[in-house]
This record gives structure tokens, sequence and C-alpha cells, in this order.
């Protein structure tokens, strides 16, 4: 998902990567980029990586949907006041950090969060 931040030109971009599970590619963290406005025409735009999620996540760990409907619910919402330090970004994704419990047995559920990035 790709949002700009209207007061700084600033453009964010929230996206799943499994960058980060070398054994088998399928675990997500989820990342946000910031790409100034002055940027736009260099390879390496990208100045700020920030990663959002702070464990990995299984998108097949819920017992009841197995992965279906992970990745359908992301997205981004910027907000500045033309101040450096005065942007905030929202970013809403599923994640199955929490667990629940199904017929009395713990599993990850899953969930849609919500977090607040200021830059």
């Amino acid at each position: 998902w790709i949002k700009t931040d209207r007061s700084t030109g600033i453009i964010n971009i929230a996206y799943y990567t499994s960058q980060n599970d070398g054994t088998f590619q399928h675990r997500l963290n989820v990342y946000l980029n910031h790409i100034n406005p002055d940027g736009l025409l260099n390879v390496n735009a990208i100045s700020d990586t920030h990663v959002i999620t702070s464990v990995v996540n299984d998108p097949a760990a819920d017992p009841l949907l197995g992965g279906f409907f992970f990745g359908d619910y992301i997205g981004v919402a910027a907000r500045g006041l033309s101040i450096d330090g005065a942007s905030r970004a929202y970013c809403g994704f599923t994640s199955n950090d929490v667990q629940g419990s199904y017929s009395g047995v713990s599993a990850p559920q899953q969930d849609n969060k919500l977090i607040r990035l200021d830059y």
C-alpha cells in the first residue's frame, strides 16, 4: 500500500515481506518505507525503512483460517504538519501474534492490528 504525506511529500509504502525468514521464506514481517520527494528519480530513493512488526508471523498458523485472508487487510495512512518529526503513518495489517483458545487448545489467531509510526 502506498500513501503520500501531503504536508511533506514523503511517500509511505507498507508491505509484507519474508526476507527475515532465511529458512522457509514463508513467515512474514510488515515493513514501512519512506521515499523523500526529491528522491523519486534516484535509484536509491528509499530514505528510511522501519520494521513494523516485532516478531515474524506465520500466515498459516491460525488453525481455523489457515492463511486465508492473511494479507487481504493491509493499508497505510499518513498525515503531517510540514515539520520534521511532526508526521505520522498509521499502518493496518493482519497479524497472528496473539494466542487464542480453540476447543481448549492454544493456537495463534488472526487479528487486525494498527500501528502508529512518528517520523
